[in-house]
């Protein structure tokens, strides 16, 4: 610390009792500079957290399962399941920070159902992932159910 000071061009013009003053805080001086720019790399970094937060969405969709009359495979038209009467299937667009919400009515009639997100990890909200009895009771027929979660990043990627 003492060739620091020693180091400056003015310090040999300073009085005795300045550079006693010197030698005695400086090294206080330079723990509140660092701590200070730890507090604003600190502050910085979470700015950024937030501003990426703030970008986040919440993605709504009302899913109707019902039986619809489709030719999936090419080969011949027949009763599959389809969402708002329609096949092929709707895509579930969200990015990673997204909240997604399916609200999923099932009025298939005579089959109970539930959604499975195939590649999402689902930490925190394995209720929501749709496997029938494993983490998910089924929707049965007549019935709703609302899947909330937030896309997370995946364990694979």
């Amino acid at each position: 610390m003492r060739d620091r000071i020693r180091s400056l061009s003015s310090y040999n013009l300073l009085s005795d009792q300045t550079r006693s003053i010197l030698r005695e805080w400086l090294p206080t001086i330079i723990d509140v500079m660092a701590l200070s720019l730890s507090n604003f790399l600190f502050a910085i970094s979470s700015l950024l957290v937030l501003a990426a937060q703030s970008h986040a969405a919440t993605v709504t969709y009302d899913f109707n399962i019902t039986w619809v009359r489709a030719n999936p495979d090419g080969q011949f038209e027949r009763n599959v399941i389809g969402i708002n009467n329609k096949w092929p299937l709707p895509p579930v667009t969200a990015t990673v920070g997204d909240r997604v919400i399916v609200n999923v009515n099932n009025q298939l009639g005579n089959e109970s159902t539930t959604l499975h997100w195939h590649g999402l990890y689902m930490n925190g909200t394995t209720q929501m992932d749709g496997a029938v009895g494993v983490s998910q009771c089924e929707i049965t027929p007549g019935t709703s159910f609302t899947y909330n979660f937030t896309v997370g990043v995946s364990s694979r990627a």
